[in-house]
């Protein structure tokens, strides 16, 4: 009975080490790091770089920093953490996504603008605000007689509008651009038959 209950309670603290080692991939603050990486913040991933945590520590699912910028499009902070050495083809643990994988949920009713690309109208309307605004404060400058004036280009303030940082990238084109990159198209039988034939 004692031999019986000593092989269990072993067994037991076995299994209990074991299933704690699967579901804490990372130290506190390596998991702060790839916490960071999901909610963006950019300059916590920047300083936690260089306090050496190891850029491809990894969540309970595998998922790391890279997996995390890639999935919210963050170009900026996806760079940062190539440059610093990320694995590429680091897969999480199920499913087996790699952090270039681009996913398309196709649903009906879906057109090409919600797959390709669509404009930032709210950020157009506030540099199209900003640019009025300077040229109303140059034109009484010139006025007063305390600056030289020139109206404003409107081929350049139209050009402005239309600037890539005004473009919202929706996954194809982020796949397009990335290279290389998976794009996983996801239910396109349920698309129309104009959008299955778009793609």
């Amino acid at each position: 009975m004692r031999r019986t209950l000593t092989t269990v309670l072993s067994i037991g603290a076995m299994v209990a080490l074991s299933l704690s080692t699967l579901t804490h991939a990372a130290p506190a603050g390596a998991a702060a790091f790839v916490d960071a990486a999901m909610n963006g913040n950019r300059d916590a991933v920047r300083a936690f770089l260089k306090d050496g945590v190891d850029v491809n520590t990894t969540q309970a699912d595998g998922m790391t920093a890279l997996h995390w910028a890639a999935q919210k499009g963050d170009v900026e902070l996806a760079t940062v953490l190539i440059y610093a050495s990320a694995n590429l083809k680091a897969t999480t643990r199920i499913g087996g996504y790699t952090p270039l994988l681009i996913r398309l949920q196709c649903h009906e009713g879906i057109d090409a603008s919600q797959a390709l690309y669509d404009w930032d109208f709210p950020r157009q309307l506030l540099h199209l605000r900003a640019l009025e605004a300077t040229a109303s404060i140059q034109g009484s400058a010139v006025r007063d007689g305390t600056a030289r004036g020139g109206d404003l280009d409107v081929d350049a303030v139209e050009a402005s509008l239309y600037d890539p940082k005004v473009l919202i990238a929706r996954p194809v084109l982020r796949a397009l651009r990335t290279s290389p990159s998976v794009l996983l198209i996801d239910e396109v039988d349920r698309a129309d038959d104009e959008f299955e034939a778009f793609l």
